[in-house]
């Protein structure tokens, strides 16, 4: 039958079935951009939840290594607040020394790239220096690379360990070798001198 054809009643009767299945459409549209935009919000929120109470200093940069979020772990590791870098670059000399920063721009090309680890040094506000372990990872959204989220571990005592423990293997080492008591003296000297200050300190050899 052509629409010529057709009464008036049944063209309105095809008009609000035409009318009903966009409506169906439409609300099925809006449903499941609302379930969307819903599981997007709780994801987000869960995000900021697991950054903002890790144990550990973290910081949220984007891909032109602007600071973006930080936590409170950074802030107690670093001296710095939200309000005080947010904006600003983090290879700009923040938190490294001016040599360092050429190193801390290679990192961040790196982790743009992938997952990274690495050890190195790192200035607090107060322009003190320490050993961290840093560990990055892009940010993928929708396959594509937003920015990097970095974890920083303060590693000085794990450092200082270390290093007790080569001191005492390299003196015990000494200790047990064919060498004269004035031999052994200038080693253990020099490898105590890796620990502590040994400027006034004397073995008396008798």
């Amino acid at each position: 039958m052509k629409d010529k054809d057709k009464t008036k009643a049944e063209l309105i009767k095809e008009l609000n079935a035409l009318r009903k299945e966009l409506g169906e459409s439409v609300l099925n549209d809006i449903t499941d951009r609302k379930l969307t935009e819903e599981a997007l919000y709780k994801s987000q929120q869960e995000f900021s939840s697991l950054f903002k109470s890790s144990p550990e200093a973290l910081v949220y940069i984007d891909e032109k290594s602007k600071i973006l979020d930080i936590n409170s772990q950074f802030t107690k590791l670093f001296g710095y607040t939200l309000e005080e870098i947010k904006g600003k670059n983090v290879d700009s000399g923040i938190i490294q020394s001016q040599k360092m920063i050429c190193e801390g721009k290679n990192l961040t090309k790196k982790a743009l790239k992938g997952f990274l680890n690495y050890e190195t040094i790192r200035k607090r506000k107060n322009g003190s220096e320490f050993p961290v372990f840093i560990s990055s990872a892009p940010v993928k959204i929708n396959d594509k690379v937003k920015g990097i989220i970095t974890l920083y571990q303060d590693i000085t005592e794990r450092k200082r360990n270390d290093n007790l423990q080569k001191v005492l293997y390299n003196i015990s080492k000494a200790s047990n070798s064919p060498i004269s008591l004035s031999q052994l003296y200038p080693i253990i000297h020099k490898e105590l001198g890796n620990i502590i200050d040994t400027t006034n300190f004397f073995i008396a050899l008798v």
